[in-house]
């Protein structure tokens, strides 16, 4: 099978350009990521009138140069557009602030709430203290998929502290007993 073709996405395209961009198959689409944020402004400028844009706004979401208001922007413009994929970027991208990632995790779509609720919680979980990470491990007990999620992240993030890690070694969840297990220094259990 052939590599695809890259189709780089500039300051300067039209709507019209952008939107046979993304109609073409078998190309890739990028964004240099020298690029600062004005550019990316320009960028979003003329995808927003462009329908099923969210591939370029997921782009423009997790580019390097994008700051709080570009984010902010992408936001508004991809729940105009129900672009679902679009703010799944935007709530797992790094540069995400608080305010917008609060928003999202209200949203109507059970995968973006998840995801801005998920990183959230990695937020709080930089900040919390020992007692509050035991508190966050207690909170999310259940059998449920999102709660075995948040498990997870406890199990690998490297400020889970060893009483917490021991207590994921023996999640009813393999994934979740493994992680914490290896974070141990030891085989997880079978």
């Amino acid at each position: 099978m052939a590599p695809l073709k890259e189709q780089i996405i500039a300051p300067g395209m039209s709507a019209a350009t952008i939107a046979a961009a993304l109609r073409r198959r078998g190309r890739r689409l990028r964004i240099d990521t020298s690029l600062d944020t004005a550019a990316l402004e320009a960028i979003l400028g003329a995808a927003a009138a462009v329908e099923g844009a969210g591939p370029v706004l997921q782009l423009l979401a997790t580019h390097p140069s994008a700051n709080e208001a570009l984010l902010e922007r992408i936001t508004e413009l991809a729940e105009q557009k129900s672009e679902w994929g679009a703010l799944n970027a935007v709530a797992t991208a790094p540069g995400t602030s608080e305010r917008i990632l609060r928003r999202l995790a209200g949203s109507p779509n059970r995968f973006v709430a998840q995801h801005a609720t998920l990183a959230l919680l990695t937020g709080e979980i930089e900040r919390a203290d020992p007692q509050r990470l035991r508190e966050i491990l207690a909170e999310h007990a259940s059998d449920s998929e999102d709660d075995a999620a948040v498990r997870s992240i406890l199990a690998l993030h490297p400020r889970t502290p060893e009483a917490v890690l021991e207590l994921l070694a023996e999640d009813a969840e393999d994934t979740v007993a493994q992680a914490a297990s290896e974070r141990l220094g030891r085989s997880a259990p079978r």
